[in-house]
């Protein structure tokens, strides 16, 4: 286990958040202010593909773009040797909260008034992201997705799949990305439009108010 190591010369690892398809995000405490951070690990040999280092960089480039209480705010980008390979590393905000896939798992009984709010509040953060130019898509709205912090502000966090709609005139087409049953048909097709982030929203809420996938 990695508890206690120091990465980027600040960074204390406490533990492991979470494993995804490149890499794990592991809980930190950043002693240069003694505040918790999440770190988001690029495993070099998990991910020795062009593909998974481009889709990093790009989620650390759009996360420092943005501010919205609703997006996990970046704080750093580390490179550095990981089990000795290159890593890199995503220093970001820990939202600390519940998961929506925590709340259907556990079939908790919610109040409709606080459903209604967080799903006006997440639009807000949708609004945010595909309101920019060129718009950013999230490409992967679900309920691990997203955090209900403790004051009942909903955050959407893992931007892992995140795209700019810009295609330079070397991009014929797109990389799919998304979870099945989430994702609509276009973003099967490669084609996603702030839309698709809709629908994924939509049938994220479906689940967490019927609690059938």
């Amino acid at each position: 286990a990695p508890a206690g190591k120091i990465v980027g010369g600040r960074y204390e690892i406490l533990r492991v958040l979470g494993q995804g398809a490149f890499g794990r995000t592991f809980l930190a405490r950043d002693t240069g202010n003694d505040r918790q951070v999440a770190i988001k690990l690029l495993d070099a040999r998990d991910a020795t593909t062009w593909k998974a280092r481009e889709m990093f960089e790009r989620e650390a480039d759009v996360l420092r773009s943005l501010r919205h209480h609703g997006i996990p705010e970046v704080f750093d980008l580390v490179h550095e040797e990981w089990n000795g390979s290159p890593g890199m590393m995503l220093v970001m905000e820990y939202i600390e909260g519940v998961s929506v896939a925590h709340m259907i798992e556990e079939r908790r009984a919610l109040d409709p008034a606080d459903v209604v709010h967080w799903f006006l509040e997440l639009l807000g953060i949708l609004e945010h992201l595909h309101g920019r130019v060129p718009p950013i898509l999230h490409r992967d709205i679900k309920p691990s997705n997203i955090i209900i912090r403790p004051d009942g502000i909903p955050a959407l966090v893992d931007f892992g799949s995140v795209r700019r709609v810009y295609m330079g005139p070397d991009e014929m087409g797109s990389t799919v990305a998304g979870t099945f049953g989430y994702m609509p048909y276009e973003q099967y097709m490669g084609r996603a439009t702030p839309a698709s982030d809709l629908y994924a929203l939509g049938a994220t809420f479906l689940h967490l108010l019927t609690g059938r996938a």
